[in-house]
Formats: C-alpha cells, sequence, structure tokens
C-alpha cells in the first residue's frame, strides 16, 4: 500500500511538471511571445536552494559517538542531496517536454492517477467486506435459529 502511495505521488509530480511546461507554451501563445525553455529551467539549480548539513553534537543527550554520529549525518545529508537533485532534474526534464509536447493531453494521465487510486481503495476494502458478509451471514443464521426455537416451542 505505501508502494502505491509513493508511486501515485511520483507519478503525480512528474505528470504535473509536464502540464507546467504545457501552460506556460499555451501562455506564450496568448501573448505572442516565446520562451527560452531551456534557459529558464536552467536557472533551477540545486545551488539556489537553502539546504545545510549542519549538525549539533551534544554529549549529554548522544548515545552514539561523535564520529558515529557524523557518518550518519554524512548518510543523511548526501540521500537528502540526492532527493533533492533527482527532483529538481525531474522538474526540469518535466517542463522542457511538456513546453515542447504541448499537443499530449496530460489530463488524461490524471485520471490514470485517480482510477489508480480508486482501485487502492477497493483493494483495501476487500479484506474488510468478506469476513463482514460472513459476519452478517452468521448472525442471520443465528437469529433464524434462535426464532425457530421460541416459535417451535
Amino acid at each position: 500500500m505505501i508502494k502505491g502511495i509513493f508511486s501515485i505521488l511520483l507519478f503525480l509530480f512528474i505528470i504535473s511538471s509536464l502540464m507546467i511546461g504545457q501552460v506556460i507554451y499555451q501562455e506564450d501563445i496568448e501573448q505572442n511571445k516565446t520562451t527560452d525553455i531551456y534557459n529558464l529551467t536552467n536557472n533551477l539549480d540545486i545551488n539556489t536552494v537553502n539546504y545545510s548539513c549542519e549538525y549539533l553534537y551534544n554529549n549529554e543527550y548522544q548515545t552514539l559517538n561523535k564520529l558515529r554520529y557524523e557518518r550518519l549525518n554524512r548518510i543523511v545529508c548526501a540521500g537528502g542531496e540526492f532527493i533533492l537533485t533527482t527532483g529538481i532534474e525531474i522538474t526540469k526534464f518535466g517542463i522542457e517536454f511538456g513546453y515542447e509536447n504541448p499537443q499530449y493531453d496530460y489530463d488524461f494521465y490524471f485520471m490514470l492517477v485517480k482510477l489508480w487510486i480508486y482501485s487502492l481503495i477497493i483493494i483495501g476494502i476487500i479484506p474488510i467486506i468478506i469476513p463482514l458478509i460472513a459476519l452478517i451471514y452468521l448472525i442471520f443464521i443465528g437469529i433464524s435459529k434462535v426464532y425457530k426455537k421460541i416459535i417451535l416451542k
């Protein structure tokens, strides 16, 4: 279930960046101008994002020694930088592709995501519905047996 939700979010992120490029193209058509899309996306860079991998080390509250803590911090910072770089590059690619290919209907992909979400909900509900039907059946059988014992006495 978590993988499905993560995949949906990634898919929505990609489709949204494609639609941003398409909207920029449509705005250029309406205003009779042209945008250098590669220059625009080159301005999006990891250096423009303000993030820091500094950490505070306090011996009172830390159970790990300082060397382990520094290594763990470098691992977390490298992972965060990887995710940030990947997100920025996917956004650049999506905007450029959406700008160059405005003829595609990206709303169709949102319909697929909606269908995907509905299927995840149904898959999550099925294990609840089957025991509920069995419970209702057993309650009905029990009530009918009690009714027969009371009426037939």
